[in-house]
């Protein structure tokens, strides 16, 4: 899926989607961009409640194209489902979802064969 990611956990590949819903999420708990970044770097908590947010809006997306998704997981299954072991992947995993849902695909066709030939030329 374009503009997402992927978190595995016990087989289950769940899509992750960093939408402008998952932004105002985040805007709505954390005023703070800063303080957002220091706590998903130290506390776990917050990169469980991120991931599960990612898993909803991944799951969203999921719908929207008419594919198939797991259920997203809620916060505690995600706690109760994962160790220290798996900090790693998550980490990774949230860093994936934020850059492909930050990047953006642009197209540009010229309009006709004069258009290109009227283009300047880098080159000189």
């Amino acid at each position: 899926m374009a503009g997402t990611a992927t978190f595995t956990l016990n087989g289950v590949e769940y899509p992750l989607c960093y939408s402008t819903r998952v932004i105002c999420e985040t805007e709505g708990r954390y005023e703070d961009k800063s303080a957002f970044l220091e706590d998903l770097s130290n506390k776990t908590s917050t990169r469980v409640w991120f991931l599960a947010l990612l898993m909803q809006g991944g799951a969203a997306y999921a719908k929207q194209q008419g594919l198939e998704s797991p259920v997203p997981l809620s916060e505690d299954e995600i706690m109760d489902m994962t160790t220290y072991e798996d900090q790693s992947a998550i980490i990774t995993a949230i860093t994936e979802a934020i850059s492909a849902g930050s990047r953006r695909k642009v197209e540009a066709k010229p309009t006709s064969k004069k258009a290109n030939a009227e283009r300047p030329s880098a080159e000189k």
